[in-house]
């Protein structure tokens, strides 16, 4: 059942190691085969997320998947058990690579409004209004 399969992949992760660095890998590859296709379901929907809600996402799967044990607290106890796991912006730019994708950054231009600003919401005001008269829209369906 699905407890078996949490056993399984327990056991897989005591049992696996990144080629030739010595270190433990921090997921195991079934639950990393998971958190790639939630990457994938965001990307393949066309919606825009950041890193920090990816991070999210990601450690809420795995939470939901029986791992929370793996996931590391930044404000953990010295000298008491800790994750193997912490998502972070590093490693979510780094897993989106290897998966060719990669996150953008909005621009500094694309925050900054016009210096028309004013100018160009009453040009778009005047078009709504012609618009709105020549096709005849009735007022409640213009928001």
């Amino acid at each position: 059942g699905a407890a078996d399969g949490r056993i399984d992949m327990r056991r897989e992760q005591l049992m696996a190691f990144h080629h030739g660095s010595g270190r433990m890998k921090a997921l195991p590859n079934a639950l990393f085969a998971k958190i790639k296709e939630l990457i994938m379901a965001q990307v393949d929907a066309n919606l825009q997320f950041t890193a920090a809600s990816l991070c999210s996402m990601i450690m809420a799967l795995i939470r939901d998947e029986g791992f929370e044990h793996l996931l590391q607290s930044p404000d953990a106890t010295p000298g008491m058990p800790n994750g193997t796991f912490m998502c972070s912006t590093s490693w979510i730019q780094k897993t989106m690579k290897n998966m060719k994708l990669r996150v953008r950054q909005a621009t500094a231009a694309a925050q900054k409004l016009p210096s028309d600003a004013d100018k160009q919401v009453r040009m778009l005001m005047l078009r709504l209004v012609f618009f709105r008269f020549k096709k005849q829209v009735p007022p409640q369906l213009i928001i």
